[in-house]
């Protein structure tokens, strides 16, 4: 135990009744429409309900990085959005239930879960075949267990050990938790690469892509910091947060979110360019049916949306320190990301329609869940580790 100066006051935070009720109420609706699509249109609703998982999963994985990266680093001013960061980060909990219905699904999503029923090209046939020990429905549940497991077991005790600083000014947690998220970063890092070749990359099992997994993260990253940017202001906006933040606090998040914009554009402009230069028919297949109609269009926006627009926005330096229009880069690169996971998943389905009202229902139930049990996570909670020995010096942090 160690001695400290008295903190700030900071009232616990009870302002999560509206945004559970709405979300709760939202993800009622979805689960409306999603169990009629299930009836009328399994296929189409298992390919929404992978897209809305995905989208969200990927801001999970993204927020639990972070917490990972800044224990391990002993950074000091993320404190200040910790909580933020680890309410983001146990929606995985919530996910890792959502998840399950897609195991009932394999059929209707994966062509390999289905090789001995459908008539498909030679290629296809033949990369399946090769993959077949990999390529396996009960593997794959295997897998699925162990991904959770690498991502859950260090989040929940980094969480328990997170709230015992709300009351404990205790060094040796502090380094408990370096320790474990030092160890655990590599082996959450394994994992988000292959549930991404799992989930998202054997939706076409002729293709592949040893950069899919690093393209993953990245797009799931990058909105993990747009999410917690916004949750801070509107936060800090409301009163929540006593007015401790600085405009140096929103800069270091501006930083991330524009160094994140321009890494996501330069993994996914290498992945095509490393692609395209080759020119290989095994290769371009994942690109083919995304750039031609009616996916060109859309595939032209993302380019727009999701890197130039944020990037000329967030290029500015007095951009960088104003919370409200940072806010509103996060948001937009929020409803981005999810157009973007929607351009990944939907065109793997050839007879798919590229809109269907179950996209809705999808996005509605999965984002509703996940704002109701993220709002509930925070409630009744200290928004800052009230007890840490370095939060003076996180509120206290200044950049130039």
């Amino acid at each position: 135990m160690i001695e400290q100066r008295d903190p700030p006051k900071v009232p616990r935070f009870t302002g999560a009744r509206p945004l559970v009720l709405a979300g709760g109420v939202a993800a009622l609706v979805g689960l409306v429409v999603l169990v009629v699509g299930f009836v009328v249109a399994p296929s189409r609703t298992f390919a929404a309900y992978l897209t809305a998982f995905s989208a969200f999963a990927a801001i999970g994985l993204g927020a639990l990085a972070f917490l990972l990266i800044t224990h391990a680093m002993g950074a000091k001013w993320p404190i200040v959005v910790r909580r933020q960061t680890e309410a983001l980060a146990t929606s995985l909990f919530l996910l890792a239930l959502i998840f399950v219905p897609l195991l009932f699904g394999l059929d209707e999503l994966y062509l390999w879960s289905r090789v001995d029923e459908v008539e498909l090209p030679h290629h296809v046939a033949l990369a399946i075949e090769k993959k077949r020990a990999y390529l396996d429905g009960r593997f794959f549940v295997v897998r699925s267990v162990i991904f959770f497991a690498l991502w859950l077991i260090p989040l929940g005790l980094l969480l328990a050990w997170s709230r015992r600083l709300d009351s404990e000014a205790s060094l040796l947690l502090k380094t408990r938790s370096r320790l474990l998220a030092s160890a655990f970063l590599p082996f959450v890092g394994l994992a988000l690469t292959f549930a991404a070749f799992d989930w998202l990359m054997s939706l076409q099992p002729d293709w592949y892509s040893s950069m899919f997994g690093v393209y993953y993260f990245a797009s799931g990253f990058l909105p993990a910091i747009a999410a917690i940017t916004l949750m801070t202001e509107r936060l800090e906006h409301s009163g929540w947060l006593g007015r401790l933040l600085n405009d140096s606090h929103y800069y270091a998040l501006g930083r991330l979110l524009f160094a994140f914009v321009v890494f996501w554009a330069y993994i996914t402009f290498f992945q095509f360019f490393i692609i395209w230069m080759a020119n290989k028919p095994e290769e371009v297949s994942w690109y083919i049916p995304r750039f031609a109609s009616p996916w060109a269009g859309l595939a032209i926006f993302l380019v727009f949306a999701h890197f130039v627009v944020p990037f000329l926005l967030l290029l500015p330096y007095r951009r960088k320190r104003q919370p409200r229009p940072l806010a509103l880069i996060g948001a937009w690169i929020l409803v981005v990301h999810y157009l973007h996971v929607h351009w990944i998943v939907i065109p793997s389905f050839p007879d798919a329609a590229p809109i269907h009202w179950v996209d809705f229902g999808a996005l509605l139930f999965v984002g509703g869940a996940v704002i109701a049990f993220v709002s509930w996570r925070l409630q009744g909670r200290f928004l800052f580790p009230a007890a840490d020995p370095d939060l003076i010096r996180a509120l206290e942090y200044r950049s130039v």
